[in-house]
């Protein structure tokens, strides 16, 4: 595997700038930042609930994300497959 490393502001700047590399990094800080607003809620929910509280949030939360990931049935992922091939580019 390569790294890439600047040797110049001009070449970070270049590099930034570029739609891929500036949407990946986007994506990044989005889901370190969705990662540590969950942490800290359930740090701060479980000093101000009871542990049976938690727990029974914690389950219903997750089965939750399981029963949406479950009801898109590969949906979205078809859409990324076919949309491109479609004729009428509408």
């Amino acid at each position: 595997m390569k790294i890439w490393i600047p040797k110049n502001k001009e070449d970070l700047k270049n590099h930034l700038n570029d739609p891929l590399f500036k949407n990946a990094y986007f994506l990044m800080l989005s889901s370190i930042t969705s990662a540590g607003s969950g942490f800290f809620f359930w740090l701060i929910a479980a000093r101000f609930y009871a542990t049976a509280d938690i727990g029974l949030a914690s389950a219903i939360i997750s089965a939750m994300g399981l029963i949406s990931m479950l009801s898109l049935l590969g949906f979205d992922i078809s859409l990324v497959r076919f949309l491109p091939e479609r004729e009428d580019k509408q």
